[in-house]
C-alpha cells in the first residue's frame, strides 16, 4: 500500500514508531481501537463494495454496531466531515501508527 510506504518514510528516523498494515478492517480497528491507549487508523474505502466515497482514505476513530449488528466506523473523511459513519462492509485496507518500546 502506498499510504503505509510514505508513513514508512516519514517515520524512518523515529525508531519508536512503527507503521502497521492490515487488509481486515473489520477485526483490526475494533482490535486497535479497544486497547488502553487507542490510535486512529487510516482505512480504505473501495468503490467496489458499493462506497460512496468510492476509493478514499479515512480516519477512523471509532466504531459500532446498528440495529442488524452491522459494523460501522466512524470517521474524518478529509471533506470536512468529522462524524461520518460508513459501513465496515465497504472499506478494505487500514493503516496505524504503533509505538513500540525499543529499549
Amino acid at each position: 500500500m502506498g499510504f503505509k510506504m510514505g508513513l514508512d518514510y516519514v517515520l524512518r528516523d523515529i525508531p519508536e514508531l512503527k507503521v502497521k498494515m492490515s487488509l481486515v478492517p473489520e477485526t483490526t480497528v475494533v482490535n486497535v481501537l479497544n486497547q488502553p491507549n487507542p490510535t486512529p487508523l487510516a482505512v480504505g474505502t473501495a468503490k467496489l463494495f458499493g462506497s460512496n466515497y468510492k476509493n478514499h482514505w479515512l480516519l477512523v476513530y471509532a466504531y459500532g454496531y446498528n440495529q442488524d449488528g452491522k459494523l460501522f466506523f466512524k470517521a474524518y473523511d478529509n471533506h470536512g466531515r468529522y462524524q461520518a459513519v460508513v459501513p465496515a462492509s465497504q472499506t478494505i485496507g487500514c493503516v496505524w501508527i504503533k509505538k513500540q518500546d525499543i529499549s
